[in-house]
């Protein structure tokens, strides 16, 4: 093995519950981003059509991760400032039904938005919104924003 693949190796399990913890909050910041400028879109706030499929295919492409993001020892009982409340791990088939669902959900979206279907565009987008809010409501803790 290389240097560089045993480096890469060796960091998958030494990351800190912390440091995991800011990384998914960056990559949920990530899908945030993503998701609020599509909105902008589809809502015709801004006149960006031609961007909705890269907003679209980078909301499925960090959405494939989030279920990785939340490792064991990365709960409210281990972790301080973390937004995930214990229920992702006491409910863990629960949330994972949730992240796949947020997960087709911008499969989709990101599939009409690559065809330029608007009909369906607008079908996966309320999806992807209905999912993000399930999730939200079951799985993370009321912020202030």
């Amino acid at each position: 093995m290389t240097t560089i693949a045993l480096l890469l190796a060796s960091s998958a399990f030494a990351s800190a519950p912390e440091d995991v913890v800011q990384y998914r909050h960056v990559q949920m910041e990530i899908a945030a981003k993503h998701m609020k400028s599509t909105t902008a879109i589809v809502k015709g706030k801004i006149e960006r059509k031609q961007d909705l499929a890269a907003h679209a295919a980078g909301l499925q492409a960090v959405a494939a991760t989030f279920g990785e993001l939340f490792p064991e020892g990365t709960g409210p009982d281990k972790v301080k400032d973390t937004e995930a409340r214990a229920e992702v791990w006491s409910k863990r088939s629960e949330f994972d039904t949730a992240v796949k669902a947020f997960q087709d959900a911008t499969k989709a979206l990101a599939d009409a938005a690559a065809k330029g279907e608007d009909e369906a565009i607008m079908a996966a987008f309320g999806k992807v919104g209905k999912s993000c809010k399930g999730c939200h409501d079951n799985f993370k803790v009321e912020d202030e924003h």
